[in-house]
């Protein structure tokens, strides 16, 4: 399972606006979710 989405860290966007997430139960997606983030990983050092 994945939990994912997105934020506004800013005072604003904490307390003004609604956050979105998305939970993903699909194992095949969330696999390809995780081989993605890894990727992504090895990328940024």
């Amino acid at each position: 399972m994945v939990w994912t989405g997105s934020t506004n860290i800013s005072e604003g966007g904490i307390y003004g606006h609604s956050n979105v997430g998305h939970c993903i139960k699909d194992k095949d997606l969330a696999k390809e979710y995780l081989k993605y983030w890894n990727m992504l990983k090895k990328r940024s050092k």
